[in-house]
């Protein structure tokens, strides 16, 4: 399987989230692609998309920007991964 599908959507709460799915397939597994410290990045995607070419319909949820505070900056991080709401 080769073809996919991309798009990015907003998820509950105005989360946007990266959807790779194979191309065609009505019904497919799915996996959540968790972001590293930098947030949802070009890399982030390209492992969905590599997920999707093996049948399966991946999500990546910018975890970061639901929380409003969107950085790139590795000094930036800490603070923006300390403002994430823990349940």
């Amino acid at each position: 399987m080769t073809g996919v599908r991309t798009q990015t959507l907003d998820c509950g709460g105005g989360m946007p989230a990266f959807v790779a799915a194979p191309d065609g397939a009505a019904k497919a597994p799915a996996v959540i692609v968790v972001h590293e410290r930098y947030g949802l990045v070009r890399h982030t995607c390209d492992l969905a998309e590599r997920f999707s070419r093996d049948g399966f319909v991946a999500i990546a949820p910018d975890l970061y920007l639901s929380t409003r505070t969107r950085t790139r900056s590795i000094a930036a991080t800490p603070a923006a991964m300390s403002a994430i709401p823990m349940p």
